[in-house]
């Protein structure tokens, strides 16, 4: 979706976002918290190594993202 937003509505149960556009694109999201783990997870297992999570997150021990979420 890359205009403006025209309409958005919840999904009776709570878990989907729709949205349209003013040119009439429609979109869709899943508001599933543990959906959204783990393709967060499948997309960005491997992402940072040992060396650059110890340069840009010090704070945190290293935990990477497991591909299975």
């Amino acid at each position: 979706m890359t205009g403006p937003i025209w309409s958005v509505a919840f999904s009776p149960d709570g878990r989907t976002l729709a949205a349209t556009t003013d040119d009439g694109v429609a979109g869709l999201w899943n508001l599933n918290v543990d959906a959204a783990i783990r393709r967060i997870c499948k997309s960005s297992a491997g992402a940072l190594s040992r060396q650059q999570w110890k340069r840009h997150i010090p704070q945190l021990p290293y935990t990477p993202p497991r591909p299975g979420g």
